[in-house]
């Protein structure tokens, strides 16, 4: 949560703007500082998405993933999940835009 930082008070909603986020993912839904940042990604329509147990209110998530929310080797285990997700993802758009600027100078070299 880059947004929240403990050391400094909790959530910044200064901050949050300049970090202009596409998407926040959220390991510990019920505190306080994480409901601030939640609430303000539903007001400002950036999706969230939060590992959540069962005594976790979902109700500013967009999408839930259920687990463990409580112990440093689950929400480990989540972090290095999303890491991977999140760079193949990175791996695969980089292979689309490649082969789109491909097909574009195949299709120009076509037509000359």
């Amino acid at each position: 949560s880059s947004g929240i930082n403990a050391e400094y008070g909790g959530f910044s909603e200064k901050y949050f703007k300049r970090l202009n986020a596409d998407l926040v993912v959220c390991s510990s839904v019920m505190c306080s500082k994480s409901q601030k940042m939640l609430e303000y990604c539903n007001k400002n329509l950036i999706p969230t998405i939060g590992i959540l147990d069962s005594d976790g209110d979902p109700t500013n998530l967009t999408y839930v993933v259920p687990g463990n929310d409580d112990t440093t080797d689950s929400l480990v285990f989540y972090h290095k999940l999303f890491n991977n997700a999140i760079r193949r993802a990175q791996f695969v758009a980089h292979q689309l835009m490649l082969k789109s600027v491909e097909d574009k100078t195949n299709r120009e070299e076509t037509h000359r």
